[in-house]
């Protein structure tokens, strides 16, 4: 299983390596398009937002599998060692609840969004914005 585990987390480091060196390179094709040759990339602008998407929301699950967050440590003196177990199952229940509430308030401001912004417009491509709607 822990084979599994590194395979998958070194697929996702080459993903978010390759999403960074496209969005490198067509932030540099765009510039050099624009400001020499006065004609910039088509669609340079959307790549480069989808591949900075990849890389951030890519990098969050290798973070967390490897328990590589910025931690301050205020409070470790004085809690005993018997209780940081429980200390971390009580974080991670309220970090939980807190993403699940916001999830929830979100979602419905995106639904709104959606009935009210979107669907007029005929949005022909509906899986993309399906996707990161969080319709219930």
């Amino acid at each position: 299983m822990t084979a599994l585990f590194r395979f998958s987390g070194l697929l996702l480091e080459g993903v978010i390596a390759l999403a960074l060196m496209l969005m490198m390179v067509a932030t540099t094709v765009d510039v050099v398009g624009r400001y020499f040759f006065n004609a910039p990339l088509s669609g340079g602008v959307e790549i480069i937002e989808l591949t900075l998407a990849v890389v951030v929301f890519g990098a969050y699950p290798l973070v967390t599998w490897r328990r590589a967050h910025i931690c301050v440590d205020l409070l470790d003196d004085y809690v005993p060692d018997s209780w940081v177990r429980w200390r971390e199952v009580v974080i991670n229940l309220v970090s939980a609840a807190a993403l699940g509430w916001w999830r929830i308030k979100f979602g419905c401001l995106l639904t709104a969004r959606w009935v009210t912004v979107m669907k007029p417009m005929c949005w022909p491509f509906p899986l993309p914005i399906w996707s990161i709607s969080f319709q219930r």
